[in-house]
């Protein structure tokens, strides 16, 4: 793992916000567009060197975060005339 991808898992792991302010950040402390920075930490946490004894907490919850959103795209939305928008429950 390079210099430049711990200090992308430790920004990770020290930033618990999401939206502007973090995109802002991620620009402002490594140059990147937010979707660029995405790209990499996304490669990151797919790396099995990514997983050392102090990054593998931190890798851990962002794939599990990840398959979450992964799931919820997935999943198919219905909307009603009134303008309601019903997500169905987990099929059994």
């Amino acid at each position: 793992m390079t210099a430049r991808e711990a200090a992308i898992l430790s920004f990770e792991a020290a930033s618990g916000s999401t939206g502007a302010a973090k995109d802002n950040r991620v620009a402002a402390v490594f140059g990147l567009s937010p979707t660029r920075y995405y790209q990499l930490l996304n490669k990151i946490i797919d790396d099995p060197a990514a997983v050392t004894a102090k990054t593998a907490q931190i890798v851990a919850r962002l794939q599990r975060l990840r398959a979450t959103r992964a799931r919820a795209r997935r999943q198919p939305m219905i909307s009603t005339c009134s303008g309601r928008v019903l997500v169905p429950g987990p099929r059994r």
